[in-house]
């Protein structure tokens, strides 16, 4: 029966919804070892889920959260990232435009061909999310729920 058994981790995050909801607690990653930003990038990516369970950190019940309706998610607690992501490969400057915010950083495309680490090839990839690092934190954006993106300025909201 041993054999059988899923190891889950859980790492600590905030969820920006639309229409400006915000909901904290714990996402459930696959592996072993430490929780990493990769492993809730591929939670996030997994295009064959539409909602992504969510231990609530209030009152420690489970939420299902939908896709469609998360615009960025951020760790609230230290994490590691893959080389492949930090990769010296970033769109510098980038800012997205979504929902009801914006954010301005870098927008991490080691992980893409090297022929296309373009923001528009960052938005144009399959996945859903993408990895945007501000001086403050590293948050994954739902590319569905970005209205715009262009390379140059600054925010002028944010998502805290």
């Amino acid at each position: 029966m041993r054999a059988l058994q899923i190891h889950k981790r859980t790492l600590a995050a905030a969820v920006r919804l639309d229409g400006g909801g915000l909901v904290a607690g714990r996402f459930f990653v696959d592996g072993e070892g430490e929780a990493s930003l990769d492993a809730l990038l591929r939670l996030l990516n997994d295009t064959e889920r539409s909602f992504f369970p969510l231990a609530n950190a209030k009152d420690e019940g489970v939420r299902f959260i939908a896709r469609a309706h998360v615009d960025v998610v951020w760790p609230t607690e230290p994490v590691a990232l893959n080389n492949s992501i930090t990769a010296s490969a970033r769109v510098v400057g980038a800012t997205v435009d979504y929902g009801d915010g914006a954010l301005s950083g870098d927008v991490l495309v080691g992980d893409l061909h090297p022929d296309r680490r373009r923001l528009l090839d960052a938005l144009n990839d399959a996945r859903p999310f993408l990895v945007l690092q501000t001086e403050e934190r590293t948050y994954l954006v739902n590319k569905a729920r970005i209205r715009s993106a262009h390379v140059g300025g600054t925010a002028t909201r944010s998502v805290a």
